[in-house]
């Protein structure tokens, strides 16, 4: 780790942080180039969506995300929550005109690093994989999603 991307990072963040209106979901710069911070969860459960926050580093994967999550959202899901390899994380971008992009995330993509990248913070979404697939849901009726492939974490 060099200084300069130390004083790269905390550039970025502190831009992040400026255009982020709520003091609850700012980030903070940690040892070396960690970050920490908070990012909210929305839970699809009968006709309500429920959002959860959970406070995150920048390493923290997908992986290791899923399984807390399941857990925050026990009272919503029920028995499944002996099984959180039935849910993954989808990550929405954008609102256009009743479209979005939105794509499931892979078990190594980090979401905190997803969310500086994108310099917004983006939609997160516990989804379980048998009763939703992308391209299914979402947007306005008979509305097209697109995928968004290009979002990639920005390391490990």
């Amino acid at each position: 780790m060099t200084e300069q991307a130390r004083q790269r990072l905390g550039k970025e963040i502190e831009e992040f942080n400026a255009r982020n209106q709520l003091q609850l979901f700012r980030l903070d710069l940690g040892e070396g180039l960690e970050f920490s911070g908070n990012i909210r969860f929305y839970f699809r459960s009968n006709s309500q969506e429920v959002a959860k926050v959970v406070r995150l580093t920048s390493n923290t994967t997908t992986t290791e995300l899923v399984p807390i999550l399941v857990d925050k959202y026990s009272a919503y899901i029920g028995s499944d929550t002996r099984h959180p390899e039935l849910f993954n994380v989808a990550i929405r971008l954008g609102d256009h005109g009743g479209q979005f992009d939105e794509r499931h995330l892979r078990g190594t993509e980090c979401p905190l690093q997803l969310s500086l990248v994108n310099g917004v913070a983006p939609r997160f979404l516990l989804q379980r994989s048998d009763a939703r697939r992308l391209g299914k849901t979402g947007g306005a009726p008979g509305t097209p999603q697109r995928s968004r492939d290009s979002l990639n974490s920005i390391g490990s």
